[in-house]
């Protein structure tokens, strides 16, 4: 049975009696009863990740990152012995196993092998050399981003002062930025340099809040009206309610009805009741709902029947013009001829009258007379009414003229109508 361990940047392995470490590109094996160093194997040309061994065969299987998988035959120095060959391992420790003439030649060669570095006159293993003048060496020459060739040990001077591409700390926003690039980032591009409201309400902030204020704070943002739809500044948005809103709510200065802005126009031309217009005979304007009564009672212009349409004049004049058509008018009547004076004979009637002035009460129904203001005769009521006479503080004779004179003056409206 065989342990691995792995976690480290090596691979142990134990089987029987032997110890199996990868080391690096090599596996090396001691014997962990005496502790002695027996051997190593070399082959892979990256680090060796797994390591597998059967002994009763003397077989070795290895994997490493360089994509290939090994099979060895492990060497027996006890068995190099009985064969009459003395070796030993390279005194470097790298685990190199061979006769002596084989180990002196490694040795001249072997990885481990100090050496001294021409640039800084460090020793450092001969297989580092290479990488120790690449990355550790302290007089290598390095290439700064900014372009100059700076030794090892003065780039941190170089950085620090002289090189324009060296990353510093900007104070306002913590961010860090090419040193030559700092008075323009300051200016230009830091979230938190001071600029101006780009709307014109003339406030300074941080450019990082700008979004925030030209969206939500500034007084001169456009807002969306909710009644009309149309965009209107933040600061303008009551005045444009009150005064400019096509959608605002009014009321008719004539008629006094309340509706929309918009729908002023159309109202006053077609609607409001109190709207002029003109008359339809004068041609003066007049409110909408007194134009009938205008027309018929109160234009100077309408047309009326001259007052001689009994006596054939059926001509219909302006009210203003009336006057002087009647003074000129082709059926003015003559004037009657002066009467001969004529003594008044006491009549019947006035015999009558006097005797009626005696009777106080009703002969029929014995109801107290009344008297008469017209003729000053008296009366019955009761018995006016019940023939069936109209009662109007007269008495009869005096009662049928008033009915005459009333059916004469019904004939002659029924006549002007129909003219």
């Amino acid at each position: 049975n065989s342990v691995c361990f792995f976690g480290h940047s090596t691979v142990v392995t134990a089987q029987g009696n032997r110890f199996f470490k990868s080391n690096k590109n090599s596996v090396i094996f001691w014997d962990k009863l005496e502790g002695e160093m027996l051997g190593e194997v070399v082959g892979h040309s990256d680090a060796i990740l797994q390591v597998d061994v059967h002994l009763a065969t003397r077989r070795m299987v290895t994997a490493s990152l360089d994509r290939t998988a090994r099979l060895w035959k492990i060497p027996d120095p006890k068995e190099e012995k009985k064969k009459g060959r003395v070796t030993r391992m390279c005194k470097f420790g790298c685990g190199f196993l061979a006769e002596e003439k084989g180990v002196a030649e490694h040795e001249g060669e072997c990885p481990m092998r100090d050496v001294t570095c021409e640039a800084c006159g460090d020793t450092v293993e001969a297989g580092r050399l290479q990488t120790h003048c690449n990355e550790d060496c302290r007089e290598r020459k390095i290439t700064c981003e900014c372009g100059v060739v700076v030794v090892s040990k003065d780039m941190e001077a170089h950085s620090t002062d002289g090189c324009p591409v060296v990353k510093v700390k900007c104070e306002k926003c913590a961010g860090m930025v090419k040193k030559a690039d700092l008075v323009k980032h300051k200016a230009e591009s830091c979230p938190e340099r001071k600029v101006d409201c780009a709307l014109g309400c003339g406030k300074f902030f941080a450019h990082s809040h700008a979004f925030k204020h030209e969206a939500s704070e500034c007084p001169h943002r456009e807002e969306t009206c909710a009644e009309c739809e149309d965009v209107v500044e933040h600061c303008k948005m009551t005045h444009h309610r009150e005064r400019q809103c096509a959608s605002r709510m009014i009321s008719c200065r004539k008629c006094g009805l309340e509706m929309k802005f918009m729908q002023g126009m159309k109202h006053d031309a077609n609607e409001c009741p109190k709207r002029n217009v003109p008359c339809s005979v004068c041609k003066e304007g007049v409110p909408m709902d007194e134009r009938e009564h205008h027309e018929q009672n109160t234009c100077p212009k309408r047309p009326t029947p001259c007052k001689y349409l009994l006596h054939g004049c059926f001509a219909r004049t302006p009210l203003d013009e009336l006057e002087a058509h009647e003074a000129q008018c082709s059926f003015i009547p003559p004037e009657p001829e002066p009467e001969p004076e004529e003594v008044e004979a006491e009549s019947p009637m006035a015999e009558e009258v006097e005797m009626e002035k005696e009777i106080t009460n009703c002969s029929k129904c014995q109801f107290s007379l009344k008297g008469c203001p017209k003729c000053e005769g008296k009366f019955c009521a009761k018995c006016m009414t019940q023939s069936g006479l109209p009662n109007k503080g007269l008495c009869l004779t005096c009662t049928k003229q008033e009915i005459l004179k009333a059916r004469k003056t019904k004939s002659t409206a029924q006549v002007k109508m129909q003219f």
